[in-house]
């Protein structure tokens, strides 16, 4: 519990719990997350091979994290050094320029404005869309882009293949490319195997129903890492590559599912 000055007690941010387990010098060392060390790879292939990228996470705080360490970048990049800590990831990341966000706080006439710069195709600077699931998974088409990041899975599977579609439509030119993050060994794996195994077959299947079978098959079993290996291409050491650009990173530990689709929609 933390104390204000006039002596009454004031409940504890539950949101800063973290506060205390980590050091100032860590809050900004981009290592400490695979998600991150991912992301910023692919983006830096992105721009080597001239592909624009859509990232939809289901938390703002996500949102707000990626943003940090872009302007962490950028600030580095204008200082003219190489931060250990970025992962010697360097590049210009202005916000309204180099990036757009839209969560739901953006306008309906700030919405519209950004999804038309980042769709131009005299406009290559624009090539990263930081989306909230809820608030720009259905309703916009952003076909300039041909790759997408679901940064986290969502309890409704609906959600993320709604995501997927803002790139996967009519107008888009080139191969689609879609990067699902998942923690090896944790709930996000086991409910991503479940989800897409149940979306086919039971397609009115409801958010507490999911969570009910899910203890059932959390504890993962050869069965289920074959329905698994069925399901989703995953990435191989040594090949992240601007080709594949299937990335891996510490085996067994996080893992970036990767599928891919053909640019002609259906």
């Amino acid at each position: 519990m933390a104390v204000e000055n006039d002596g009454q007690v004031k409940a504890e941010n539950p949101t800063e719990w973290w506060m205390s387990l980590v050091s100032e010098d860590e809050l900004d060392d981009l290592r400490h997350s695979h998600k991150l060390v991912l992301l910023f790879d692919i983006l830096r292939q992105c721009e080597a091979i001239g592909d624009k990228l859509l990232v939809f996470s289901q938390s703002l705080y996500s949102l707000d994290l990626i943003e940090h360490f872009l302007g962490k970048v950028d600030e580095a990049t204008q200082e003219g050094r190489v931060d250990e800590k970025l992962n010697g990831h360097v590049g210009s990341w202005s916000p309204g320029v180099d990036y757009f966000r839209l969560d739901g706080s953006t306008s309906c006439e700030n919405r519209s404005i950004w999804c038309k710069n980042f769709n131009r195709e005299d406009n290559p600077r624009a090539r990263l869309f930081l989306i909230s699931t809820r608030a720009g998974g259905l309703g916009i088409n952003l076909v300039a882009a041909n790759r997408v990041i679901i940064f986290d899975v969502s309890w409704n599977p609906s959600h993320d293949v709604q995501s997927i579609f803002r790139v996967y439509r009519f107008g888009q030119k080139k191969p689609c490319y879609i990067y699902r993050f998942l923690a090896m060994q944790q709930q996000q794996l086991a409910y991503a195997a479940l989800a897409a195994m149940l979306r086919k077959d039971m397609p009115n299947i409801n958010d507490d129903q999911i969570r009910n079978m899910l203890p059932l098959i959390y504890n993962s079993n050869p069965a289920l890492m074959q329905k698994m290996s069925e399901i989703y291409k995953y990435a191989q050491p040594g090949m992240m590559n601007p080709g594949m650009m299937n990335p891996v990173l510490n085996p067994g530990v996080f893992y970036a599912l990767f599928i891919y689709i053909n640019s002609t929609p259906v």
